[in-house]
């Protein structure tokens, strides 16, 4: 709004109505999961924390609407202009909590994971020498293809592939190119 209007505007406040995410804009410790870490980043992209407050609820115009304003309550004046605290001096606003929760459900995790990789060179020509003929070897390189394309295409949540049945001649025929 500070770009779009021609008023100089000295600050700004944010209020809010949750105290967790009150802490989790002030907190500068804790690690969030990415969704959580990213939406904060753009809220301090704006943002400053020492401009984030706090309102009770029940002084919120957010919520007003979705309890069903009527509109001839007295409430649709603090749905138009918010509470009337906020229109007094800062001195006079409503006291801030001193202490905030940590929302520990959103806190990203520090263990860590490690993956150990050993390979083994493994001669071409030691694959054929386990093999009696040919045409067990085209059906052994046949069904790992198959279960190559199975794994895939369970990996990116596309059926079709099946991994019982014979094999198809095709199958063969590309296991056959493959081995060659």
């Amino acid at each position: 709004m500070k770009e779009e209007l021609f008023i100089d505007i000295a600050s700004s406040f944010l209020w809010t109505d949750s105290m967790i995410v009150l802490q989790m804009v002030r907190n500068r410790a804790t690690r969030y999961e990415t969704f959580v870490a990213n939406r904060l980043a753009s809220i301090l992209d704006y943002s400053e924390p020492e401009h984030w407050m706090y309102v009770e609820s029940k002084r919120s115009p957010a919520d007003i609407a979705s309890r069903g304003l009527q509109p001839d309550t007295s409430k649709l004046s603090m749905w138009l202009s918010g509470p009337g605290c906020l229109r007094k001096d800062c001195n006079e606003w409503p006291p801030q909590p001193v202490s905030y929760p940590i929302p520990v459900l959103h806190e990203k995790s520090k263990e860590t994971e490690g993956v150990h990789l050993t390979s083994t060179y493994v001669s071409w020509i030691g694959r054929f020498e386990r093999v009696s003929s040919w045409g067990l070897l085209k059906g052994l390189e046949a069904w790992l293809s198959r279960f190559c394309l199975w794994m895939r295409s369970r990996r990116s949540m596309r059926p079709g592939v099946e991994l019982c049945g014979r094999l198809a001649r095709t199958e063969l025929v590309e296991a056959e190119c493959l081995t060659l």
